[in-house]
């Protein structure tokens, strides 16, 4: 998409947006300023309280998270005492390394183009995992990261029909088909249009090239290694199969497969406004890649075609696993892996629609709604660290980090209220919510025990196993020391 007019706005709001975008990841990962909350307290439950041999079995409270990078995280994060730094840096780092990787990709992809550059980086940035997720304790900015090192390698062998690569680069495209399965279960969703694509090609110009195969049938090997070590106690937790049932198709329905075909568009967009424009464009893109992956399916030597076949072929793939009742669809979370190609897809939409007399006005407007909108997002969601709901939870997370540095000082049992476990104190206990808390030593264990509201603190006190003639009583944003 060619606007010379618009090229340098596009590039420094763009760039000034990625500056921003990192300085906040890198904020919240320092400071304490980003309360850990019932997702990650699920996670961090099993972390801190399971032996490394442990977490090769079915996690606790429905979670499900690539073993080797848990392991990774708890090594980590016990030598650092779990603090709140080593607990966040993981997730930082490697979007970081997603969006570092996103910039050199986007350059290849895309070369002098800078309109098309920097709308997929800042729909890759904006998105609603990728800003909201960026330092927390999940595995979603992994499989994000993920799905470019798939597009990667998608072009890389791609290109290995045609040409040899140097040596070191050969070497370390191998290494990627052994290294990437086992840090997400999203990958081999995203690697299987690279099988699919190249296994048609080799048929079609009848070239069954060694130095093509040898990293497929690679990354095939590591994929039965990881299905057989972590993917079998995915498939096997039932609850959390019941947990995600209304996202998953039972009984194939027309209605329910476009309904949330146009979500899974959808969510590239924050608000209603955008959710709707990404859902239109979102089923027009696809339709248009269709016929141009049609066209171009054979053909060498142009990576942007061939882009658009990969892109179709795992948008297939992806509905083809909904339809069977295997994957949920019209989730930010459980499908961030599909940002890259569906931010792909729109752009190629908007380079062929621009070609079109008399539309050029009409697409650039649509650009700039797209691309305003997205960097907007990316503005209004570190603004949230300044409402005063976040200034609320950062009070009650430092006064449970401050009553359980209290109670252990003085070796003292903790009784908690609901109020610990804001916003979601209508749903859950907080005892074993402040478990979870940097403040919380696992080498120093505490009774801790529920109960309804801080003034029924003392009709709990025959509860105490070891009673020490005081407790401290955790209620939300304040805590006290009382005697008995």
């Amino acid at each position: 998409m060619q606007q010379p007019l618009f090229n340098k706005p596009v590039r420094i709001i763009s760039i000034i947006t990625l500056i921003i975008f990192i300085a906040y990841g890198l904020a919240i990962t320092i400071f304490p300023i980003l309360p850990f909350w019932v997702d990650e307290w699920f996670l961090l439950e099993n972390i801190k309280f399971k032996s490394a041999a442990q977490l090769w079995h079915n996690l606790d409270r429905l979670q499900q998270f690539p073993r080797v990078y848990l392991e990774l995280i708890k090594a980590f994060a016990s030598a650092n005492d779990y603090s709140y730094t080593s607990l966040r840096l993981p997730s930082f780092l490697m979007h970081c390394a997603g969006v570092a990787f996103l910039y050199k990709l986007s350059g290849r992809i895309f070369k002098k183009d800078v309109l098309s550059r920097f709308l997929w980086i800042m729909l890759y940035i904006s998105f609603n995992t990728s800003i909201h997720y960026f330092a927390q304790v999940k595995q979603y900015t992994m499989e994000m990261a993920l799905s470019l090192v798939a597009i990667w390698q998608f072009l890389e062998i791609i290109g290995l029909e045609t040409k040899q690569l140097k040596t070191s680069r050969y070497l370390l495209l191998c290494a990627s088909f052994v290294i990437c399965p086992f840090f997400s279960y999203t990958y081999p969703i995203v690697m299987a249009p690279v099988y699919i694509i190249a296994g048609l090609r080799a048929v079609k110009f009848r070239q069954w090239r060694p130095a093509v195969w040898l990293p497929l049938c690679i990354g095939m090997v590591a994929v039965a290694v990881f299905y057989l070590l972590d993917v079998r106690h995915v498939l096997a937790d039932q609850g959390m199969q019941d947990f995600w049932q209304d996202l998953l198709m039972k009984k194939f329905s027309v209605k329910t497969f476009f309904v949330n075909t146009y979500a899974m568009f959808g969510v590239l967009g924050s608000g209603d406004l955008l959710a709707n424009v990404f859902g239109v464009l979102g089923y027009a893109a696809f339709i248009y890649c269709n016929v141009v992956a049609i066209k171009n399916f054979f053909r060498r030597e142009d990576e942007t075609s061939m882009l658009a076949v990969y892109s179709c072929v795992l948008l297939w793939v992806t509905l083809a696993l909904f339809v069977a009742g295997k994957l949920p669809l019209g989730t930010f979370r459980l499908n961030c892996f599909l940002v890259p190609v569906l931010g792909l897809m729109i752009i190629n939409l908007l380079n062929g629609w621009s070609l079109l007399k008399k539309q050029k006005v009409v697409v650039t407007a649509v650009y700039l709604l797209v691309f305003l909108g997205a960097t907007a997002t990316v503005y209004t969601t570190v603004g949230e660290l300044a409402t005063e709901d976040h200034a609320k939870k950062i009070r009650i997370y430092n006064s449970c980090n401050n009553a359980l540095t209290a109670a252990q000082k003085e070796h003292l049992p903790v009784f908690v209220t609901p109020a610990a476990a804001y916003p979601f104190d209508d749903r859950w206990q907080g005892d074993w919510i402040i478990r979870t808390l940097p403040g919380y030593k696992v080498n120093i264990p505490l009774e801790i025990y529920p109960i309804p509201a801080a003034d029924s603190a003392m009709r709990h006190v025959s509860e105490i196993k070891e009673p020490k003639g005081a407790a401290i009583v955790l209620d939300g944003e304040r805590y006290m020391k009382i005697s008995f």
